[in-house]
């Protein structure tokens, strides 16, 4: 992989980078192509990350503001960057932009477009309609275009705003065989197609998500929609963020089916470095030592081997996840490519995240497992919290259902056992609502417009 770096190339400029070292300034371009032509005595992960201190987005944002705010010619830090922002995960959660060479991000588009090609994602007789998101300096529409171009693929980049009448004709006029975009908005999409009947006159065949997971409810339900016959349709994502970029893919091909709604992504060892912590670390505690135990679920910590001049050295994601070897038949398929993947099976967020209501905490986590309960039937569910002048919390469950699948359980009875997993009993069963909403009713984040699965309204006026 000719675009990556090695650990110690990067390890190296690291340690002089503002993110983890006391230096004011990032290095200039010319130091740091000094750092890349030097010898390195070892370029052995596990040694040189544990000097690495472990970050997080908290410390990334306060060092990228302070060299946003600073007007010195001797800060390098916006010299040739391609800038991006996070879409951010929750109602109050600050976006963060974050700063890569110009360079570095279109090899890295590059190689995640030639990922996609060697997985057998996309190939040159697939045309995309990508529905992602663009403007407000949030840039999924161009990133995902040029990716789906190094793939070899044709792309429509019709973008989020269009209506999904617009959608629909302009899949009738140009015929495209894949369609890409946020989960919420494939979901949406094809809750309109079903509704009209007119699923018979598409001729999609594969689904590209991002931004979101998707559930097995989710793909059952899309599947419904647009499935012909004995030709199921063939789902795959692309897993990226501002911070490291575009840099696994899931290929149910290649992984096959999950057993549960973890998602499983194909990525090149050459290209990132993954350390798996214990669920229960103290990440206040920034200098430990080098760890991954393949198969184990943990704290995930990521290395990128594509980012030099601004490096992400062992970035705490916030995602729960695990290494495995790519399977057999996978491997055999793709051959000699495959010594280099290896799958990462994400669990899902941190499952510290969590939100109190009633003198309660109630884990994310445990919610979506909940609501991802197979007969119930949610394709989406949002959590918002809301307050008085008295201060009085109430909490409303938003929740959109498949329609169309027999034998899903009663809404009643749904309703019933969401009572009982918040403890709503006869004295706050008035501060408790349950609602069947429309696609547009759910709440979604102002730059990556994905619905956010919990929203803290209180104290805001409506």
């Amino acid at each position: 992989m000719a675009d990556s770096f090695s650990i110690g190339q990067v390890v190296a400029v690291a340690s002089k980078h503002p993110f983890y070292s006391s230096y004011e300034y990032p290095l200039t371009p010319e130091e740091v192509a000094e750092i890349t032509a030097q010898e390195f005595t070892s370029n052995n992960a596990e040694y040189l990350l544990s000097k690495c201190p472990i970050i997080q987005k908290d410390d990334l944002y306060r060092e990228i503001q302070r060299l946003f705010d600073d007007d010195s010619q001797r800060n390098t830090y916006r010299h040739s960057t391609y800038i991006s922002v996070t879409g951010g995960g929750g109602g109050g959660t600050q976006s963060m932009s974050f700063l890569t060479d110009i360079k570095e991000n279109r090899a890295q588009r590059k190689a995640c477009g030639e990922l996609l090609r060697q997985l057998n994602v996309l190939s040159g007789t697939d045309c995309v309609l990508s529905l992602h998101t663009s403007g407000k300096m949030y840039r999924a529409l161009d990133l995902i275009v040029e990716i789906i171009e190094h793939a070899g693929a044709s792309v429509l980049p019709l973008g989020h705003l269009a209506m999904p009448e617009e959608i629909l004709a302009i899949c009738l006029k140009y015929r495209p065989t894949t369609l890409a975009g946020d989960t919420s908005q494939l979901v949406q999409f094809a809750s309109f197609v079903e509704s009209l009947k007119a699923s018979d006159e598409l001729c999609i065949s594969k689904i590209l998500y991002t931004s979101e997971s998707m559930t097995r409810l989710q793909r059952s339900y899309i599947q419904s929609v647009f499935g012909r016959g004995e030709s199921p349709i063939r789902f795959s994502s692309i897993l990226g963020s501002a911070e490291m970029g575009t840099w696994a893919v899931a290929s149910f091909e290649l992984t096959g089916p999950q057993e549960d709604d973890t998602g499983d992504l194909i990525f090149d060892t050459r290209s990132m470095v993954i350390e798996v912590m214990p669920l229960d670390i103290d990440l206040s505690v920034r200098n430990r030592p080098y760890r991954m135990v393949e198969g184990e679920a943990g704290v995930l910590i990521v290395t990128s081997l594509q980012r030099l001049r601004n490096p992400l050295v062992r970035y705490v994601t916030g995602d729960i996840g695990s290494i495995h070897p790519l399977p057999e038949l996978a491997s055999q398929k793709l051959g000699k490519v495959s010594e280099h993947l290896r799958v990462l099976r994400l669990h899902g967020r941190d499952i510290r995240s969590s939100f109190k209501w009633q003198g309660e905490y109630f884990e994310l986590s445990k919610l979506n497992k909940l609501m991802a309960t197979p007969a119930w039937g949610i394709v989406r569910w949002q959590v918002i919290l809301t307050n008085d002048q008295s201060n009085i919390d109430y909490l409303e469950i938003r929740l959109m259902r498949a329609t169309g699948i027999d034998g899903l359980t009663a809404q009643e009875i749904i309703e019933e056992e969401l009572k009982e997993h918040f403890y709503v009993h006869e004295q706050n069963e008035s501060l408790f609502r349950i609602n069947l909403s429309a696609p547009d009713d759910f709440v979604r984040s102002s730059t990556g417009n994905k619905v956010i699965k919990f929203v803290d309204k209180r104290g805001q006026k409506e």
